[in-house]
């Protein structure tokens, strides 16, 4: 979609920005990079799949990072949508927040991006990306404070184009922790 499509009467369609920690890693002696998921991070990732379905928060392009936690994170979500644009890229892991924002720069024509990568960088993009004036937002405060495995982010972003990402161009819509959809569906 360009810019002309997605113009609806005048007004332009806020992009969407979903930042994806990968889930629990496994406490394995090998590589950082080759590091699984551990039990705990296999139904953390399943529950966030089955959030973004019922969220209808489907997106357009994912951008994972190549560690085998965040590609096995990505894997319980491609289940329920086996079409899904994706590009895996060694960048993104122990990405900058500048090489992150430079990567979703790249967002062509996409509505809706999924960054699957780790932290510092997903706490760091969300710090950068998101207008913090108003500090009554207690979610942003909880994200900020501690972004745990598993943890999903949902920003709307105030541009047109994705290239024109720049910094406190988003608001924080939700941030949704595994643990928290398992103490919901408890209730």
């Amino acid at each position: 979609m360009t810019a002309d499509i997605l113009s609806i009467k005048g007004h332009f369609v806020t992009l969407s920005l979903l930042l994806l920690r990968h889930a629990k890693a496994a406490n394995e002696s090998i590589k950082d990079h080759e590091r699984s998921l551990a039990p705990r991070g296999q139904r953390d990732a399943v529950k966030i799949a089955h959030y973004l379905e019922a969220s209808d928060l489907k997106p357009d392009l994912v951008m994972c990072s190549t560690a085998k936690r965040a590609r096995l994170t990505l894997d319980s979500i491609l289940t329920i949508w086996p079409d899904l644009n994706v590009s895996y890229e060694n960048e993104i892991y122990l990405a900058s927040t500048e090489m992150a924002v430079a990567h979703l720069r790249q967002g062509g024509s996409a509505n809706r991006i999924l960054l699957v990568g780790h932290n510092p960088t997903m706490e760091d993009l969300l710090r950068v990306l998101t207008d913090q004036r108003n500090t009554s937002n207690a979610a942003l405060s909880d994200a900020l404070s501690k972004y745990p495995t598993g943890a999903l982010a949902e920003l709307s972003i105030d541009c047109k184009r994705w290239d024109e990402l720049n910094v406190s161009c988003g608001q924080l819509k939700r941030f949704i922790k595994p643990r928290t959809l398992e103490e919901s569906a408890a209730d």
